[in-house]
C-alpha cells in the first residue's frame, strides 16, 4: 500500500517536471532548432572588421563548404508578425529540406539558399549544423579579421546550466525536490517501527538501510519510467517525433537531479533518526526521532516559500509588462526602417555629410509616397535629461515626444483606454515653448510654418492606465506612464518636416 502511495505521489511530482521539460524544449528550439541538428551557435559582429561587406558571405560560404560546417544564418521571417525565423545556407553544399518543423505553436521555418543573402548584413546569428572538427580554425580566422564572436555550444552541460542558472527552472526543481523529500520523510516514518524491530533482531545496519532505500528508490524510478513513456508519446504525437530525443534528455536529467537530491536528504534523515539503545530501552515510539527532521524540513520549506513570494510577484509584474510590450512590438512588426551602414576609417566626416546631402531628396520622395499610402509612422523623443543639458526642465513631464497620427492609430488599437487632452499654450511648460519655438523651425520646410508652429502642431497630455510606447534614438522601443509624456502631434510628416530632418530620424530608426 505504501509503495503505491509513493509511486502515485512521485508520478504527480514528475508530471510537473514533464511540463517544465516542454517549456525548456520550446525555448531550446528557438535558439538551437532541433530539426537542423545544430551543434553550435555563434553571434558575429563585423562592425570593426577589415572585411568588405560584399566579401563576407563568400568567404564564410567557402569555409563552410571546405570544412563541411553546414553554416546557416538566422534571419527574421518578414511575413506576418515577424515572430518566425528563416534559415539561409551560407555555403552551397549540404542536403537540407525546404522547411523544418518548429516546436510548439511556432510556424514551420523555411530554408533558403545563399541567394537570399544578397542584400543582407553579415552581422547576426549563425548556426553550425555540420561537422565541428574545424571550428577552431573558423574561430582563428574570425579573430584574425577582428570579428567579434560569441559562441554557444550544444552539450549536456549546457542543459544542466540552463536548468540550474535560470531562476524559474531552478525554483521548479527545488519545489519538486522539497515535495519529494517530504515523501521520503513519510517513507521513513512508515518504516520506523520495522527498522527498530530489525535492529533489535541484530540485522546489520547496512542491510536495513539498503533494503529500505532500494524499495523507495525503485518506487520513484518506476513512477518516473511510466511517466517518461507517456510524456514521450505525448510529445511525439503532439509536437513531432523529432523532438522526443532532446525532450527525453531534459526530462531524464531533471528527474535524475531530483531523485539524487531526494535520496541524499533521505539518507541524512535516516542517519539522524536511527534507533539507539536508549530509545529501545525506554520503549519510545519509533517515529519520535523523526520529529526533529520533520521540523527542519518544515522550516526549510517555509523559508523557501517566503523567499519565493517576492520573486514570484516581481516575475508576474514583469511578465504582464513584457506581454504588453510584445503586443506593441507585433503591431509594429510590419514596419521597415532605413539603415545607412558606415565603416570605420573608410569615409571622413565631410564625405559622409556629402552622401547624406545626396540622399535627402530621395528619402523625402519615399516618405511622401509612403505617407500618401498611410504607411509612415514617426516617433521622436526627448527626455528630461536632454533638456537638463541646456539648463531647461519639462516638469511635471519626463518625456516630450513627437508623433504623427498614424503612430497614434497603431497605439490606440492595442490601448483602448488611451486619451489625448489638448493643451492651451499657457498650459505648456515655459522651457518647452522656448525649445519648440527655437528648434522646430530648423526642421520645417518653410518659414511660414515656423512662424505658425503652434497652428501646425498640437500639444497634448495623455490619460489612461496602460504605458505609452515611443521610440528612442537608435530604434529602442520604450514605455512610459501616460502622465509622464508631453505629446506633440504632427498631422503630416512630409509636408511639415524638411528632408534633412526626415533623413536624420530615418537613420536613427525613429521614422518607419
Amino acid at each position: 500500500m505504501h509503495k503505491k502511495i509513493v509511486v502515485a505521489v512521485s508520478a504527480v511530482q514528475f508530471l510537473l517536471l514533464a511540463l517544465m521539460a516542454v517549456v525548456v524544449s520550446d525555448i531550446h528550439d528557438r535558439f538551437f532548432p532541433e530539426q537542423l541538428g545544430v551543434k553550435a551557435k555563434v553571434t558575429l559582429d563585423f562592425s570593426q572588421s577589415d572585411l568588405r561587406q560584399e566579401d563576407v558571405f563568400q568567404q564564410l560560404g567557402a569555409m563552410s563548404d571546405r570544412w563541411e560546417l553546414g553554416l546557416m544564418k538566422i534571419a527574421p521571417d518578414l511575413r506576418g508578425d515577424q515572430s518566425g525565423q528563416i534559415f539561409v545556407q551560407v555555403g552551397e553544399k549540404g542536403d537540407f529540406p525546404k522547411r523544418i518543423q518548429r516546436f510548439g505553436h511556432e510556424p514551420d521555418a523555411e530554408i533558403r539558399d545563399r541567394r537570399a543573402l544578397a542584400h543582407s548584413f553579415a552581422n547576426g546569428d549563425y548556426l553550425v549544423t555540420g561537422k565541428t572538427d574545424h571550428i577552431d580554425e573558423l574561430k582563428h580566422w574570425l579573430a584574425s579579421h577582428r570579428v567579434d564572436q560569441k559562441w554557444n555550444e550544444e552539450t549536456l552541460l549546457t542543459i544542466l546550466q540552463f536548468l540550474i542558472v535560470q531562476s524559474d527552472f531552478g525554483v521548479a526543481l527545488l519545489a519538486v525536490s522539497a515535495l519529494m523529500v517530504s515523501l521520503a520523510l513519510y517513507w521513513l516514518a512508515v518504516k520506523a517501527k520495522g527498522r527498530a524491530l530489525r535492529v533489535l533482531a541484530g540485522v546489520p545496519t547496512s542491510r536495513i538501510q539498503c533494503e529500505d532505500f532500494s524499495h523507495f528508490l525503485l518506487a520513484m524510478v518506476l513512477a518516473a519510467a511510466i511517466l517518461d513513456v507517456l510524456a514521450a508519446l505525448y510529445v511525439g504525437f503532439v509536437y513531432g517525433w523529432g523532438f522526443v530525443p532532446y525532450y527525453s534528455k531534459v526530462l531524464l536529467l531533471a528527474e535524475a537531479m531530483v531523485i539524487s537530491l531526494t535520496m541524499a536528504c533521505a539518507l541524512i534523515f535516516s542517519v539522524a533518526s536511527w534507533p539507539n539503545p536508549e530509545m529501545l530501552a525506554m520503549r519510545e515510539p519509533a517515529v519520535k526521532r523523526l520529529a526533529r527532521s520533520s521540523a527542519v524540513l518544515k522550516l526549510a520549506v517555509f523559508t523557501f516559500v517566503l523567499s519565493a513570494v517576492s520573486p514570484a510577484v516581481s516575475a508576474y509584474t514583469n511578465a504582464r509588462k513584457t506581454a504588453q510590450e510584445q503586443i506593441m512590438w507585433k503591431s509594429l512588426a510590419d514596419q521597415a526602417v532605413l539603415v545607412f551602414p558606415s565603416r570605420p576609417g573608410r569615409a571622413g566626416g565631410a564625405e559622409i555629410e556629402q552622401l547624406f546631402q545626396m540622399l535627402q531628396p530621395s528619402v523625402g520622395d519615399m516618405v511622401r509616397q509612403a505617407e500618401a499610402d498611410d504607411r509612415v509612422v514617426l516617433s521622436k523623443a526627448w527626455t528630461e535629461d536632454d533638456f537638463a543639458i541646456d539648463g531647461m526642465t519639462i516638469a511635471p513631464y519626463r518625456y516630450m515626444v513627437i508623433v504623427n497620427e498614424r503612430w497614434l492609430d497603431i497605439v490606440r488599437k492595442k490601448n483602448k483606454g488611451l486619451s489625448l487632452v489638448p493643451l492651451a499654450l499657457e498650459q505648456i511648460p515655459k522651457d518647452v515653448r522656448q525649445f519648440v519655438e527655437l528648434s522646430i523651425p530648423l526642421y520645417v520646410r518653410n518659414q511660414q510654418q515656423a512662424q505658425a508652429i503652434w497652428h501646425e502642431v498640437k500639444m497634448c497630455r495623455l490619460t489612461g492606465s496602460s504605458p505609452f510606447p515611443f521610440v528612442r534614438f537608435g530604434g529602442q522601443l520604450e514605455f512610459a506612464r501616460p502622465k509622464e509624456v508631453l505629446l506633440l502631434v504632427a498631422p503630416h510628416v512630409h509636408s511639415l518636416f524638411n528632408d534633412n530632418f526626415l533623413i536624420s530620424v530615418a537613420s536613427s530608426s525613429e521614422l518607419d
